[in-house]
């Protein structure tokens, strides 16, 4: 929990510091973006693959791997003096982070028992929540006082848990399982050129749906593909990832341009912008783990219908 709250906070550090950002290398508002937004991507491929890799290598290997490189990426990003240098520091550290919601998963999954499970993982993902209503004051209270540079020494706290990693996971061999690097590859290829379109030219948008057609013919002819192409005949699976497409989008989308709102239109210094998006944050740190209950006791689909009717109530109570 410790772990993915620190992790947590560092994909969100920076989104408060972005006019600051911007204002020192003199970049537009999709230039600055890719502080935050090549973090994301990087982090949510490197997710997948570090996933792969744990049926292959220890687990144990692949979280102490991907915490050296975060902090040596985040001591490159505290000495950065130029966008391309900053940049690069910030995929680095998503690289190596990108282990750790791989792990958080899959530790409640290998040790705990399937009746504790939903509790084990909704103790583990309070750090996400506890992440996001730190994050905001960490960072307005480190720029209030030094520069937004100091926001890469956090991470490194990451480094005191290393001890305990080496303790307790333990020393389950993988599978001799074959991963097809090429099918990842593609994956990445075209989502980050997506990307690139909607930010930049529309000619990378182009290159992006070519490499997911060449991605999409790769898993139907690989013997191992990156993913199962069963997968997407599965309704239910496939309506649940259309889901948390749109949640986890709106969510990065509000955790990015709400700032900016706040800072351009609102004028608000960057200390009341951190301390202006705490309540929020902090409301789903204090009702995740009663959510893991409810999961291990009625199911998640339990946890999406209390959802609906409380949007579909607060609807009604508006229109009222």
């Amino acid at each position: 929990m410790l772990t993915v709250t620190l992790s947590s906070m560092s994909i969100l550090f920076f989104n408060f510091v972005l006019p600051q950002i911007s204002k020192e290398f003199q970049l537009t508002n999709s230039q600055v973006s890719w502080v935050t937004s090549a973090y994301t991507l990087l982090y949510g491929i490197g997710t997948a693959i570090y996933g792969k890799l744990a049926d292959r290598y220890k687990l144990k290997n692949l979280l102490i791997f991907g915490l050296l490189l975060f902090a040596i990426a985040s001591l490159l990003g505290f000495f950065s003096n130029s966008y391309w240098v900053l940049l690069v520091a910030r995929c680095l550290q998503a690289t190596g982070a990108a282990t750790i919601p791989a792990t958080a998963t899959l530790v409640p999954i290998r040790y705990f028992p399937l009746e504790k499970r939903g509790t084990a993982m909704g103790t583990v993902f309070i750090g996400t929540a506890l992440g996001s209503a730190l994050g905001p004051i960490v960072s307005s209270l480190v720029v209030s006082v030094v520069d937004w540079r100091w926001l890469f020494c956090i991470p490194l706290l990451l480094l005191l848990t290393l001890p305990f990693y080496l303790k307790y996971l333990g020393d389950e061999e993988g599978t001799n399982t074959s991963i097809d690097w090429l099918g990842g590859g593609l994956l990445a290829l075209s989502v980050a050129q997506i990307l690139l379109g909607v930010t930049n030219n529309a000619m990378w948008f182009i290159g992006g749906i070519v490499a997911l057609v060449l991605f999409i013919y790769r898993i139907r002819l690989a013997k191992y593909p990156f993913i199962q192409p069963e997968l997407f005949k599965n309704k239910t699976y496939i309506s649940y990832l259309i889901l948390a497409f749109f949640v986890t989008g709106i969510g990065y989308s509000l955790f990015f341009l709400t700032p900016l709102f706040l800072a351009d239109v609102q004028n608000l210094p960057v200390n009341l912008i951190g301390v202006a998006m705490v309540p929020a944050a902090a409301t789903t740190a204090l009702l995740n783990r009663q959510g893991g209950k409810i999961a291990d006791l009625k199911g998640t689909s339990t946890l999406f219908a209390r959802r609906y009717r409380a949007f579909t109530r607060t609807k009604s109570t508006s229109s009222c």
